[in-house]
């Protein structure tokens, strides 16, 4: 407006008039201010959509590298698990290689399932439905647990993988054991992957001075003689997809996302991870995390269920099996009738139901049932048979690759009594029926 008004005082010719002139000149000033400060405004939401633009492009070649990274990292192992299979088949009359080659099944088997986890926890982690739960733990068992899948993955390179231990003046503690294992089996893994053939990987844990009352201080410390990070990465190496590329680098499988899982979840647990690393010398990771400490009474419980579960005998005890997918029900039929268990199936959650209503409700000690199922599922299959058989004494186990929490959770809703993921870990399955006998 303040052009039309210039020009209107110019037409009247009383631009000569100082009180006039000074009048529009402080209009003019006053106008400019607001023009400019509008000019600012608009540069300022030019350069957020600019940078908002740039982190649109960034995320956008993050998850396309993602993708890539994730099609080549999943068919790398599963290329192995088939053409390994086939070799085993082809060698059935030498049991040397066939054995060599089922080895080499199990392994790329535990990379794909390490694959899968990371991708899987991650995006829970992110979402913020991972909570930690505790369980009673010697330090060894969970210090051990990753140690043979490690060692797998070291031999097959030729890599002198050591695992050593100092002082645990405090041995029995608390701890959320499978999520430990994977904040240190990716930081191992790690450096097996980025070691060239013939080098070393040492692994060390040990108590350092505790700091809070109940609780213990646990540093692990993984050294290795490998290809080493730059300054310009390690600033960067905790982040989603986080990889750096170069000549050595490259060809070696990785979606960028272990060492990001790793340090959300030992901050989760209260835990820290520093590193030094020097690029053509190797890395160091150290770790230290504080676990609650078990009391008297604790390990009194402990020793008391170790007890019972050594004395464990499930010869003649029998189990209904709900599983529709058969080749998951040869693979639980096989685990239990190992164990002595008698097993009898079911194809369905309805069929489930109507054996037992066959049977009777003593017939069975075991109920196993899958959660995804046609005709009825699991869950429906259990609310069923709760309201129709409430005298049911066998305990009714979920035994699903429905893996999270709130599947577990649902599991307990529907009415069941304990819940074992697929793929199935034996002495899992069997400290579970142990709970029951």
């Amino acid at each position: 407006h303040w052009v039309d008004f210039t020009q209107l005082v110019l037409e009247r010719d009383v631009h000569g008039d100082p009180a006039v002139v000074a009048f529009v000149f402080g209009f003019l000033d006053e106008e400019t201010k607001k023009v400019q400060e509008l000019q600012l405004e608009v540069a300022e939401q030019q350069k957020q959509l600019e940078q908002a633009l740039i982190a649109a492009d960034s995320a956008n070649k993050a998850k396309t590298d993602f993708l890539f990274n994730m099609s080549h990292d999943i068919r790398t192992p599963m290329n192995a698990i088939i053409g390994f299979t086939n070799m085993a088949k082809k060698d059935i009359g030498n049991p040397e290689k066939v054995l060599d080659s089922l080895g080499k099944v199990q392994i790329s088997s535990d990379i794909l399932l390490n694959l899968i986890n990371d991708v899987l926890d991650m995006s829970r982690i992110e979402s913020g439905k991972v909570e930690l739960h505790e369980e009673k733990y010697e330090f060894r068992e969970v210090y051990d647990s990753f140690e043979p899948a490690m060692a797998n993955l070291a031999v097959s390179k030729k890599i002198d993988l050591k695992f050593t231990i100092g002082e645990i003046r405090d041995p029995y503690i608390f701890a959320d054991g499978p999520r430990f294992d994977r904040i240190l089996i990716n930081i191992i893994s790690n450096a097996i992957k980025y070691t060239p053939k013939e080098g070393f990987v040492h692994v060390n844990a040990e108590q350092i001075d505790d700091t809070k009352p109940g609780y213990g201080n646990y540093q692990f410390t993984v050294t290795d003689n490998g290809i080493g990070m730059s300054e310009e990465f390690q600033k960067h190496m905790f982040e989603n997809f986080s990889r750096e590329e170069n000549s050595t680098t490259r060809g070696i499988q990785g979606t960028g996302l272990g060492l990001a899982l790793a340090k959300r979840l030992a901050d989760m647990m209260g835990g820290t991870i520093s590193c030094e690393s020097t690029r053509g010398i190797g890395t160091t990771f150290t770790l230290v995390f504080p676990f609650r400490l078990q009391t008297e009474q604790d390990r009194a419980e402990s020793a008391a269920e170790v007890q019972e579960f050594k004395e464990l005998d499930l010869t003649g005890k029998r189990a209904l099996l709900a599983e529709d997918n058969e080749l998951n029900r040869e693979i639980a039929v096989d685990i239990l009738e190992e164990e002595g268990i008698l097993v009898e199936t079911a194809a369905d959650g309805q069929k489930a139901v109507n054996k037992l209503r066959e049977c009777g409700t003593d017939y069975y000690d075991f109920i196993l049932m899958d959660i995804q199922m046609p005709v009825m599922d699991g869950y429906e299959a259990t609310r069923t048979i709760r309201r129709l058989m409430p005298q049911l004494r066998a305990p009714i186990i979920a035994l699903s690759a429905n893996a999270f929490e709130e599947d577990k959770l649902k599991s307990m809703e529907a009415g069941m009594d304990a819940h074992v993921a697929k793929p199935i870990n034996v002495k899992e399955l069997m400290t579970a029926l142990a709970k029951f006998l």
